[in-house]
């Protein structure tokens, strides 16, 4: 006995749609949930530090979400394009939504080559206990400044 092997029959019809409509709604529910934390509004450095001080950074940020967590990663490029890592800086998570001001400094090595340098700053997000494997990592910034001697 022959039976006929079809997947699209009009009774399993109903269900392929429906799978698709599923798969579809956790795909734009998961792009919602992984839109940008915080909104950089403005951000302002020290113009001309010395080695051995701080770089200033003060950014206006708007909180859109208040589960966040974030990393900052900076680093820092001297004179002679030398790359000096910062170690990594934990934030606070958001404790209420809409602007803001965030102020961090980041020191100059004393080893820095005196001249136009550049802050390279990159920040990722840690929202839910799933975006521990999968965080949200936003562009890296370069901000200029100057290292002037001591």
């Amino acid at each position: 006995m022959i039976t006929k092997l079809c997947i699209f029959t009009r009774p399993m019809l109903s269900q392929h749609l429906l799978a698709a409509m599923t798969a579809i709604s956790i795909t734009s529910a998961l792009a919602y949930v992984r839109r940008d934390p915080i909104e950089l509004l403005q951000i302002n450095i020290s113009d001309k530090v010395k080695p051995g001080m701080f770089i200033d950074e003060l950014a206006e940020v708007d909180r859109k979400r208040s589960d966040c967590e974030s990393v900052v990663h900076a680093e820092i490029v001297d004179g002679q394009t030398v790359h000096f890592k910062l170690a990594n800086k934990d934030l606070p998570s958001a404790v209420s939504k809409g602007p803001t001001f965030i102020f961090r400094q980041y020191p100059i090595p004393f080893a820095a080559a005196w001249g136009k340098s550049q802050l390279i700053v990159q920040r990722t997000y840690f929202c839910w206990p799933f975006y521990q494997y999968w965080p949200i990592r936003r562009p890296v910034r370069e901000l200029e400044f100057e290292i002037i001697p001591p």
